[in-house]
């Protein structure tokens, strides 16, 4: 069941009859809806529904077993996995990860970062509130630190669709909330589409604008504005009140 409003012409992001899995086994109904800038999209549902899935089909990593994903052309975007894969005995600096980022044409002939790029970096590390850990080794941040540290790297190169995947899972209370802060402000002050796997239901109804519920043991799924599928009998045999209460 999709409730999204009427598409944009320009929506960045659109699921045409999309079902998610492996091989030829999908692992939920078909999806059919569509992404806007200036919408924070909470992706939700029991393990094993999808959620992972639907995202990295998304990006293209793995192939729809039916249907399409269809971006618009052009459309910068940043993923930021559950499992990053930066060995831990690394000697970078978390200035030199987020760094990556950012005039990625660097070659032997121009081995130094611009101060443009470096400058986009250090303004990265600051949004994730990590400034002061700017030149700390990556692998000894804590793995709070680290979620952040790769947030901020994904935010260096000014993407317009920013995907994360249970982005803040190793952090604590605060931090999480400092986080699905900064997405919302991403989404709608700045004008990004912003989609997060997560499984806090008290964060999504305070900071997500839009809700894609996965119900696969029902056959279910539902997409649209947070208040309204707060509300679907389907959210509600699922979750209760909660998303719905919290919302309003």
């Amino acid at each position: 069941m999709n409730t999204s409003m009427v598409a944009e012409p320009d929506a960045p992001l659109r699921f045409q009859d999309l079902q998610v899995g492996y091989g030829r086994v999908a692992l939920g109904p078909a999806l059919s809806t569509t992404f806007q800038r200036g919408e924070l999209w909470a992706i939700v549902g029991p393990n094993g529904c999808g959620k992972t899935t639907t995202l990295r089909t998304a990006l293209g990593f793995l192939p729809p077993v039916a249907g399409a994903v269809t971006w618009a052309p052009d459309t910068a975007r940043s993923y930021v996995p559950q499992r990053h894969r930066v060995a831990s005995n690394a000697p970078l600096r978390v200035v030199d990860l987020v760094a990556s980022a950012v005039g990625r044409e660097r070659s032997y002939l121009r081995p130094w970062r611009t101060g443009t790029e470096r400058a986009a970096a250090h303004a990265a590390i600051e949004r994730v509130g990590l400034s002061s850990l700017a030149r700390a080794r990556f692998g000894a941040l804590s793995e709070g630190q680290k979620q952040r540290a790769l947030i901020a790297r994904a935010l260096a190169s000014h993407p317009a669709a920013l995907l994360l995947d249970e982005p803040s899972s190793a952090m604590d209370r605060d931090a999480e909330r400092a986080l699905f802060e900064l997405l919302r402000t991403l989404a709608v002050e700045e004008h990004k589409l912003v989609m997060v796997v997560t499984h806090h239901l008290e964060l999504v109804a305070a900071y997500a604008t839009h809700v894609l519920l996965l119900d696969p043991d029902h056959g279910h799924e539902i997409s649209g504005p947070t208040t309204m599928v707060g509300r679907d009998a389907c959210c509600v045999r699922r979750y209760g009140h909660l998303i719905a209460e919290a919302a309003a």
